[in-house]
């Protein structure tokens, strides 16, 4: 839920998850009412619609033209995931991650959390990638695990998938089998380039890194 500034305020931003879709909106405390409706980035309504006629709403979008012919049992939870999965492979790959759609399961679908496995950033194939999205909050991945030339290193933390896929890019010689662990701040990063802004620290039981 959104910060309430002031308890006479009409509006509030909300963010949700209603039968595994992540949704932002806007409610109408007077009227009870949601408006600005937006799932996966893309607004449902622009309009006004009660929060009990939200699901049939995303239910409607969602499902028309997704149910292949022969395929008619498909459930609605199936055709969430589905979009769910659809909507994650391109947000990765948008970062330059090679990934399969198959290789993408379900966490917890109540809290919209989604388990990535075996990809991998193109032209970096010997680190392989698995880790958690968090698609109710902005699509943070968390609990990443990396291996790096057959050896695991875990980074722990949440970072955005631009983060992620410049920690991969990254010269940091990762040392197998240790806990990396991220201060709890965002760092913007590119590729090839050094961290702006304040860095981030990455510790183990011996050591800590600085990228």
């Amino acid at each position: 839920i959104g910060e309430i500034e002031d308890s006479t305020s009409r509006y509030v931003s909300l963010e949700f998850v209603l039968g595994g879709y992540p949704v932002e909106a806007n409610y109408d405390r007077s009227l009870d009412l949601l408006t600005e409706v937006y799932v996966y980035d893309e607004i449902i309504t622009a309009g006004s619609v009660k929060l009990d006629s939200l699901l049939g709403l995303l239910q409607d979008k969602f499902t028309e033209g997704d149910i292949p012919e022969g395929e008619e049992e498909m459930t609605i939870e199936s055709i969430a995931e589905k979009t769910a999965k659809e909507y994650i492979a391109d947000e990765i790959a948008q970062y330059g991650f090679v990934i399969d759609i198959e290789d993408i399961s379900v966490v917890e679908e109540l809290n919209a959390i989604y388990r990535v496995e075996n990809t991998y950033l193109e032209g970096f194939e010997d680190k392989r990638v698995m880790f958690d999205i968090l698609m109710a909050s902005d699509a943070l991945v968390t609990d990443v695990l990396m291996i790096v030339d057959g050896d695991p290193v875990m980074l722990e933390g949440k970072y955005t998938l631009e983060e992620l896929a410049a920690l991969v890019a990254s010269e940091t010689d990762f040392l197998p089998g240790v806990v990396y662990r991220s201060r709890p701040i965002h760092p913007v990063v590119s590729p090839g380039a050094a961290v702006q802004g304040r860095p981030a620290d990455w510790c183990h039981a011996r050591s800590c890194h600085r990228l």
